[in-house]
């Protein structure tokens, strides 16, 4: 048995984002590993918003800053800088401008992409958004060809597969592009019907996805 048989996967390296003008000019007054006093960083950068600023460079840029007080407050005294880039996978949200989400709707006729259920802005769960195919902290940009309607449940479930994605491309998932699986069938269960699936699969002493697969056959 050779390595050639089963070869090992490259692993997946995501893009690195860089920082817009705006937050480059930011961490540009942070020097890396030394304390910056906040009234210091204000005065240099000349605008109030610095913090928030400095905590969408953690949360969505994948930058390590740590942020210390001096005393008890409201207010973090100083700033420093730990990491030369991003350490952490990034998560960057890109907004779409409504013109446009308005026109990818219309275009989509107001129909969810993967559960193909009309959505609804007075429902909840069927509340149109907006869907970057290839998110934004993959390359992804917002462009109307990147983008598609989908139901807020079919959206967070995207979100959530593609928190654990190890596809090598979107190309490949059938979150980002369900015309190219019209196989896939997608099915929102609510909690009584998900009980009643699991109490037949026990029954049965088979798994759930069997139940689902045999109910699917008879659509």
């Amino acid at each position: 048995m050779t390595d050639e048989l089963f070869p090992i996967p490259e692993p997946l390296v995501r893009p690195v984002i860089a920082l817009p003008p705006h937050l480059k000019e930011l961490i540009d007054l942070l020097p890396l590993n030394t304390p910056v006093h906040r009234r210091d960083l204000e005065a240099k950068y000349g605008r109030s918003n610095y913090a928030r600023r400095i905590r969408k460079i953690i949360s969505e840029y994948g930058w390590e800053i740590e942020s210390r007080r001096q005393s008890e407050g409201a207010n973090d005294d100083w700033y420093i800088r730990r990491s030369d880039g991003p350490v952490r996978p990034q998560r960057i949200r890109r907004e779409v401008p409504r013109r446009s989400r308005e026109t990818v709707y219309r275009r989509d006729d107001w129909i969810c992409q993967i559960c193909r259920m009309k959505t609804d802005p007075e429902r909840g769960s069927l509340v149109p958004q907006c869907d970057h195919k290839i998110p934004a902290d993959r390359g992804g940009d917002s462009d109307e060809e990147n983008l598609q309607t989908l139901c807020t449940r079919c959206n967070l479930k995207k979100r959530q597969a593609c928190g654990g994605c190890a596809l090598a491309s979107c190309a490949d998932c059938p979150f980002a592009y369900p015309e190219k699986f019209d196989d896939v069938l997608i099915l929102h269960l609510d909690r009584e019907h998900l009980k009643r699936i699991m109490t037949t699969a026990y029954a049965r002493n088979v798994t759930a996805s069997a139940v689902v697969s045999d109910l699917s056959d008879l659509l």
